[in-house]
């Protein structure tokens, strides 16, 4: 792994390997996140895996603040929502762009726990919030893929579809 930057556009790389206990089962990918601007890329390769039957990305995991939309259709009630063919997502001021062809969960849930679930010092008092979770499956492990997707900082759901339609930067290779 490793970082660089200019003061303006930064890239991030990661050789990514995570494996079962016993090395019985194994993902694998080679990751990196372009930022400049409003702007992260995010490409990864050679994603492979042996024994794994489904994964997935997390796009992010934040509090749910007002409107959900998805390929220009809003979504405001709780649930799990399929998107086999997603182009974009915006929420709070952000657009989720996958690259290609790309299956997304949506998921708009309201989940309870503790601080103390994660640290034993903080109370126990239990918090309920509303969560946004976009999720990029990777369901397909029969062969070696690359896949990407783009985030964006954008005003409302109108500027993401127009920066999905016309972003202002090319991918050449993945």
């Amino acid at each position: 792994a490793g970082s660089v930057r200019d003061g303006v556009i930064g890239l991030t790389v990661m050789d990514y390997l995570l494996q079962g206990k016993k090395g019985e089962r194994s993902i694998s990918a080679k990751t990196s996140w372009f930022c400049f601007g409003d702007k992260i890329v995010c490409l990864v390769a050679g994603l492979k895996g042996n024994a794994v039957v489904s994964a997935y990305t997390a796009l992010d995991q934040c509090r749910w603040r007002g409107a959900v939309v998805v390929n220009g259709k809003n979504k405001n009630d709780e649930g799990n929502f399929l998107f086999p063919n997603c182009k974009w997502i915006y929420h709070y001021g952000f657009a989720y762009m996958p690259i290609g062809n790309a299956a997304v969960d949506v998921e708009l849930h309201t989940v309870a726990g503790s601080w103390q679930n994660i640290n034993k010092s903080e109370p126990n008092e239990l918090i309920k919030e509303k969560i946004f979770m976009p999720l990029l499956l990777n369901n397909d492990w029969s062969v070696e893929r690359s896949f990407g997707y783009i985030l964006a900082h954008c005003r409302n759901s109108k500027e993401a579809k127009r920066v999905t339609k016309k972003p202002d930067f090319n991918i050449i290779s993945n």
